[in-house]
């Protein structure tokens, strides 16, 4: 079992932040713009759902409570999102979300499609809080770097946790020799 205080988050924390949403997804971006937006109805009457999609996985999570803001954590191993920051709730495997782009986010499902597949940090951080300051705004959304290929998820009530996935040989960038 695995408790989601920030104490026993993997690695130093990097980014705290609330997203003000009823329903959250957690995705790497490129999955999430493969399908439709996701809604209440992809819970199918649960707090939390692994869904599929044509790129791969992603995870819905609902507010439990009457707020709507839920806290997000980062660090450079994994993320959690929880209702409740002051209560340790144990965690159990959930699945695995893919990561194909190198990043993850969490936000409202329209923010995330809002932001579309290239959204980024920005400035090569391990993860960071965004929000759109421009003629339309698109809302808050959190970016995690991290490795590609397959993120262990776990969930309990009321909070949710994603441990990144280790970069294996085949996706570790290739150095190139120098021109000239």
């Amino acid at each position: 079992m695995w408790r989601t205080s920030v104490g026993q988050l993997a690695g130093r924390l990097t980014l705290e932040t609330i997203v003000r949403s009823p329903l959250v997804v957690v995705a790497d971006p490129v999955v999430a713009a493969s399908g439709p937006i996701p809604t209440v109805e992809d819970l199918g009457g649960a707090g939390s759902a692994l869904v599929e999609r044509p790129a791969g996985s992603l995870f819905l999570f609902a507010n439990p409570g009457p707020d709507p803001g839920l806290f997000v954590w980062a660090t450079n191993g994994s993320l959690a999102v929880v209702a409740d920051p002051d209560a340790d709730t144990a965690l159990e495997e959930a699945g695995e979300l893919t990561v194909c782009s190198g990043r993850l986010v969490v936000g409202a499902p329209d923010v995330v499609a809002a932001w579309g597949v290239d959204v980024d940090t920005g400035d090569g951080s391990a993860a960071r809080a965004r929000v759109h300051r421009g003629r339309t705004r698109l809302g808050l959304i959190v970016i995690a770097r991290t490795p590609l290929g397959r993120a262990a998820l776990r969930v309990g009530p009321g909070a949710a946790a994603v441990t990144f996935p280790t970069a294996t040989a085949e996706c570790e960038a290739v150095p190139l020799p120098l021109a000239g």
